[in-house]
């Protein structure tokens, strides 16, 4: 779940796993200040910086990554090791970059055009 119609990015629990074991708690490039991984069941971790390989050495059908990267103009930039966590939807300052099928990725750092969404699963 995130805001897709462009009016700020929003983190999704997509995380780069080759990037750190630390989850951001003592990485200058990766702050998201996680002190441990959570349980695998509330993110998806990617395995490569490409599509076409990060699930299982596959491609990550339905993630929305690969199978819809670039439509609309959307942005299209995988995760990597000094930026693993993925951002959605885009800001509105991104313009046609923005929209349904855009990903890219950051440090887990804080920003003005940056949000999140808390989602409880039962």
């Amino acid at each position: 779940v995130y805001d897709m119609s462009g009016g700020a990015w929003e983190y999704v629990m997509g995380y780069y796993t080759g990037a750190s074991s630390t989850w951001g708690a003592s990485s200058n490039s990766n702050y998201a200040g996680f002190s441990s991984a959570p349980a695998a069941k509330y993110y998806d971790a990617y395995g490569t910086t490409t599509a076409t390989t990060a699930c299982n050495s596959g491609i990550c059908y339905g993630h929305a990554l690969s199978e819809t990267s670039g439509w609309y103009s959307d942005y299209a930039n995988f995760v990597g090791s000094t930026s693993p966590w993925f951002l959605r939807g885009g800001s509105s300052g991104d313009a046609t970059g923005a929209g349904v099928f855009c990903f890219h990725s950051n440090n887990g750092n804080v920003g003005g055009n940056i949000s999140f969404r808390v989602v409880v699963l039962g």
